[in-house]
């Protein structure tokens, strides 16, 4: 009976313990949402915590790919966090989610995450921010972490 008990919580335990690679970039997109995302009245303390989770998130080099070409190109890993935590300041709340992921590994050491990310908030002015995008994040694995190395928004035509 012991055994079988032991047995049981290895199992359960066990994708805990050692996740797939999947598993750790769906936990990188979980971290980000996390990081980027902000409750009215953020204590200070919990934002500098949340930029500095976000330095961990990225690659040293980092590709934005955008409609907007304000903010598409090449971006230092400071630069793109500097971007976020700046954006971030225009919001009194800010909700970032993530749906519909796909996860591929097109060859070993890389991987392509495709989602749809709503993004709802309300702004400094009052004004209220509720989009959804479709995106390729591209993701390379690190000393065994993985880190967002490319994102790009994917038009949609429309009728």
């Amino acid at each position: 009976m012991i055994a079988l008990i032991v047995f049981l919580a290895g199992v359960l335990l066990a994708p805990r313990v050692f996740p797939s690679r999947e598993r750790k970039v769906r936990n990188q997109l979980a971290l980000l949402s996390k990081s980027v995302s902000k409750a009215s009245r953020e204590n200070p303390i919990i934002t500098a915590t949340k930029v500095n989770k976000l330095r961990s998130l990225f690659a040293e080099n980092f590709r934005l790919r955008t409609h907007i070409s304000l903010f598409s190109g090449e971006l230092t890993r400071e630069e793109i966090v500097s971007l976020i935590a700046q954006a971030r300041l225009e919001f009194s709340t800010l909700a970032v989610r993530f749906y519909d992921l796909q996860v591929e590994f097109p060859d070993d050491g890389s991987a392509k995450a495709t989602l749809t990310i709503r993004v709802k908030g309300t702004m400094t002015d009052g004004s209220l921010l509720d989009e959804t995008h479709e995106l390729e994040c591209f993701l390379r694995e690190d000393e065994k972490k993985w880190l967002f190395g490319e994102c790009r928004v994917v038009e949609i035509l429309e009728k």
